[in-house]
């Protein structure tokens, strides 16, 4: 199953991008660069997912991306998906 999330993305000064999702309660991540920071964001959507899964836990609804602005002239918001069926496969979660 894919679900796909907001995530607002902020520039660093030592060049990082910190990632926070604000749909789910500010769960946050960081990547050493723009590339990491989405790849990183997506390990920790599919993470928060499963666990909210397993806990029997409700998913938050996502917030449309057309209704968001960053706070911070160093920061924007890009969609991130999560194909949980591919990550456990690729982590090797399922059975």
């Amino acid at each position: 199953m894919k679900y796909i999330y907001p995530a607002c993305f902020y520039h660093e000064e030592n060049g990082q991008y910190s990632v926070i999702f604000e749909d789910l309660g500010g769960i946050a991540t960081y990547g050493n660069d723009l590339q990491d920071a989405f790849s990183m964001a997506e390990d920790l959507l599919c993470t928060w997912i499963l666990e909210c899964k397993k806990d029997k836990e409700a998913l938050p609804a996502p917030s449309s991306i057309k209704e968001l602005t960053p706070s911070d002239k160093n920061a924007f918001y890009n969609l991130i998906s999560a194909d949980i069926d591919s990550y456990m496969i690729k982590t090797k979660k399922i059975g």
